[in-house]
């Protein structure tokens, strides 16, 4: 599964994953990043289906999106 985001300035990027139950299963940046827009593979092939959090921060923003993975 494919996550894209897009910073404007220079700065860390974290973004993590989380299950239903709101445990962190993943975590797929966490680091300082370019301006630009940023493509990351979340590797799904041992996940069980079902609903998942991804949690995106970037400097003083940050958004969670749910993600619904059916296999």
């Amino acid at each position: 599964m494919n996550i894209e985001v897009e910073t404007k300035i220079r700065g860390n990027l974290s973004i993590r994953i989380f299950d239903a139950s709101g445990k962190e299963v993943d975590t797929i940046q966490n680091g300082p990043v370019s301006p630009g827009l940023h493509s990351y593979k979340w590797k799904t092939e041992h996940k069980s289906r079902g609903r998942y959090y991804c949690k995106i921060q970037s400097g003083m923003n940050e958004r969670t999106e749910a993600i619904l993975l059916n296999k």
